[in-house]
């Protein structure tokens, strides 16, 4: 049986920081709590599985926050830490070498909007643009809430008639064949990483340097929150 046809979604702020931010993941480590590492690889590795797909089903994200400029102004430019890394490469090649057929567009000149105002934001971007909301709120260590908190956006949805989904809800919905797009992911990873880096020493090369520096280090990354079978070891969830 075929897919739903579905060209868009919205997307909730906190699916799209769960994949893009590394630093909750890297202080979870560094102080060796096991058990939060793994819960943010979960979330994780729901969120780029979500856009891993919308990738390949070119499907366009719409939310109501610019990501970018978010995300990039919390990165020191001089820094050399790994999560500061992990963001730019997420925000200037896995988004546009890597998952270039997933449009990433703002619905709304809403930035900033904290809580409930977010919230009614995120939710009159889905109503009116008649699109499936995706978003992690009721996802819990333990699961899915089976019934909504009150209060939290998907009890709004569901109230405001909105189809709502958690990402791994949605893909499963979707039917989506997840690991095997992972691995095409890695397959384009590994076939455009040296151009990229090849482009980047073109125009500076101390960023292209750096860039290859890390390049092995952050696969290994993207493979562990896809993967973590490979990385059974606690020491070896995060590689490098």
């Amino acid at each position: 049986m075929s897919q739903p046809t579905v060209t868009r979604i919205t997307v909730d702020t906190n699916v799209v920081l769960d994949v893009a931010s590394w630093h909750d993941l890297m202080k979870a480590f560094d102080r060796r709590d096991f058990e939060a590492v793994e819960w943010r690889r979960r979330c994780a590795r729901d969120a780029l599985s979500l856009f891993v797909h919308c990738h390949e089903n070119s499907i366009d994200s719409l939310s109501v926050d610019e990501f970018r400029a978010q995300l990039l102004v919390h990165c020191d430019p001089a820094a050399d830490a790994m999560e500061d890394h992990f963001v730019r490469v997420f925000v200037w090649f896995v988004k546009d070498y890597l998952l270039y057929r997933w449009d990433w567009k703002y619905g709304t000149n809403s930035t900033g909007l904290k809580s409930n105002a977010a919230d009614a934001a995120v939710l009159e971007l889905a109503k009116t643009t008649g699109t499936a909301l995706i978003t992690k709120e009721d996802f819990t260590p333990k699961g899915l809430r089976p019934k909504p908190k009150r209060g939290s956006l998907r009890k709004k949805a569901t109230d405001a008639g909105v189809p709502v989904y958690h990402p791994r809800e949605w893909l499963v919905h979707r039917r989506a064949l997840v690991e095997a797009e992972f691995e095409r992911f890695l397959e384009r990873w590994d076939c455009l990483v040296p151009l990229y880096i090849t482009a980047q020493r073109a125009r500076d090369v101390a960023i292209g340097d750096s860039v290859a520096k890390f390049a092995e280090r952050l696969r290994q990354r993207y493979e562990w929150l896809m993967f973590p079978e490979r990385y059974p070891d606690p020491e070896s969830w995060m590689p490098g």
